[in-house]
């Protein structure tokens, strides 16, 4: 504020979630120990908050296991879920064509919004 400089939304970049999980929907805990506090903070001050999300799992987070299970995660023609290693290994896209899928997208996203973002 004592620069003048004009802000209005402060964006995170991929690197909010841990390395190569993406997009896992959770803060890295070593780089932001209270994601909380700090959106409020954040808020205080008038801004809004921007957080990169894409539409893909990556093999390493959690939510990998749980969108393969539940029939989440786009699928090859003999059924195994469809993967590639350009952007991070073994990443998955989401089934938007499934309602289920998108539900479950939906509320990871959700849980983001109720947290400020």
């Amino acid at each position: 504020a004592g620069r003048g400089i004009p802000l209005s939304v402060f964006h995170f970049d991929c690197f909010w979630m841990r390395g190569h999980q993406w997009c896992d929907f959770d803060w890295d805990p070593e780089t932001f120990p209270d994601p909380a506090g700090m959106l409020a903070r954040l808020k205080e001050r008038g801004l809004r908050v921007s957080a990169w999300i894409n539409p893909y799992i990556a093999q390493k987070s959690p939510l990998f296991e749980e969108g393969m299970r539940a029939g989440h995660l786009v699928r090859r023609p003999d059924g195994t879920v469809w993967q590639w290693d350009l952007w991070q290994p073994g990443m998955a896209l989401v089934d938007f064509t499934n309602p289920a899928a998108r539900d479950w997208y939906t509320g990871k996203l959700r849980t983001l919004l109720h947290q400020g973002v």
